[in-house]
């Protein structure tokens, strides 16, 4: 049975089998690699009901979401898996995210103005959460459960 607001990840015409005529409303195939994650961002964001945009590439940022008639500007950053977090005298498991570095080498900076906020994607869970870009810091290492917390609906409380 087909579950309302989920991403299934598979080989397409294997999948669409398990699914009943006239179910589906739209299919996303053959992402590329390099954007993957921007796709998985807007999905999340149109499943929310918002609606989203892939920006053009080349852009400081990614995705481009309308927010009550506003445009927001979200940055992706992605991870693959926990990690240890240096400087602890016990294994903690956390995800790191490069904020603030871009470019080819990581050798430009991101500026405060070059997006509004942040999209963290797991690609292990294949799942997103959301900062605002303000007060961000170079590096950060964020535990699971810290990043339950930051969903896109509560930027707005």
């Amino acid at each position: 049975m087909l579950e309302l607001n989920k991403i299934y990840c598979g080989d397409c015409l294997e999948v669409i089998k398990t699914f009943q005529d006239n179910s589906i409303d739209a299919i996303v195939t053959d992402l590329q690699v390099w954007i993957a994650w921007e796709h998985l961002v807007c999905a999340d964001l149109i499943m929310k009901w918002y609606n989203a945009y892939l920006s053009d590439q080349w852009l400081p940022y990614d995705v481009v979401v309308d927010v009550w008639w506003k445009l927001y500007k979200i940055q992706v950053k992605t991870t693959t898996k926990y990690r240890k977090v240096p400087q602890r005298k016990t294994h903690t498991p956390a995800y790191l995210f490069w904020i603030k570095r871009c470019g080819k080498g990581w050798n430009k900076i991101y500026k405060d103005s070059d997006y509004d906020f942040m999209a963290l994607v797991a690609l292990d869970k294949k799942i997103v959460w959301y900062l605002p870009f303000n007060n961000v810091k170079w590096t950060m290492h964020i535990n699971e459960q810290k990043l339950l917390s930051l969903t896109f609906e509560k930027l707005w409380n």
